[in-house]
């Protein structure tokens, strides 16, 4: 870990990015572009997976140990609009909960940085999702 890394973490804490991921995943939850992609699940789980996971890029305490990215984002047939929409609402939370600027600038470039990956994930997820369509077309029905 870098020097400058732990920098960025002295500059804000364990409780300010937990409250920013309630914040967003709250934003998420609600949201009409990609709150369907939590309606039912424990938000509480994937904050604290997220925290774990920024704390490690802002060069906080401890190593990211949880699932990667694109296997946490496997099952989710995600579109570069759903991630982009996810990003902006990132950037309204930390702007509105009055993050450090460094912090929010790091922030930023790690989540821009993670969208490659896992939007691969969404269409590998996206690609399954059609072809069992296919082969539910392509079942002779039993009518």
């Amino acid at each position: 870990m870098s020097r400058s890394e732990r920098a960025i973490w002295a500059l804000t804490s364990e409780e300010e990015v937990r409250r920013c991921l309630r914040v967003l995943y709250t934003k998420m939850l609600g949201d009409r572009m990609v709150g369907f992609f939590f309606e039912g699940r424990d938000l509480e789980p994937i904050v604290e997976g997220q925290l774990n996971l920024v704390r490690a890029v802002l060069g906080g305490p401890g190593v990211y140990g949880g699932v990667p990215l694109p296997e946490a984002h496997r099952a989710l047939p995600l579109l570069p609009g759903h991630f982009d929409r996810r990003h902006t609402l990132l950037a309204e939370v930390l702007a509105t909960e009055g993050v450090h600027e460094k912090v929010k600038a790091a922030w930023l470039e790690a989540d821009a940085a993670w969208r490659k990956a896992i939007l691969a994930a969404g269409a590998e997820a996206r690609d399954r999702v059609r072809e069992a369509q296919d082969s539910d077309e392509a079942a002779p029905s039993s009518g």
